[in-house]
């Protein structure tokens, strides 16, 4: 599970779903300034994604080269080395508006 904050305030949680895809989870009571996106307003349904991360989620990733050479750097020891599991690696120094840490980490 990820931890999502936005300005260094706990938004939500996103975690597996299936086995390819992933859900986003506002907590009950969140305030609706802590949205994710324009398109993910606070509600208390989760905003499921079948097969990868959400586009908000996807587009901090990293691209080409440096997502090769972490591809190759933790696959072995991740198992299955996805989109979930390099948001869960680069989630603490993302630069962006969302950052992500562990279910029970703080910013």
């Amino acid at each position: 599970m990820i931890k999502i904050w936005t300005d260094n305030a706990e938004a939500g949680f996103l975690d597996r779903l299936g086995t390819r895809g992933t859900a986003f989870v506002y907590p009950p009571g969140t305030d609706p300034q802590r949205g994710v996106s324009v398109t993910m307003p606070v509600r208390l349904p989760s905003y499921d994604t079948p097969y990868g991360l959400a586009p908000i989620f996807e587009m901090g990733l990293p691209e080409g080269a440096l997502r090769e050479h972490l591809r190759l750097a933790f696959a072995k020891a991740a198992g299955a080395f996805d989109d979930f599991s390099l948001l869960t690696l680069i989630g603490r120094s993302h630069i962006s508006q969302l950052r992500y840490t562990g279910g029970e980490q703080t910013l």
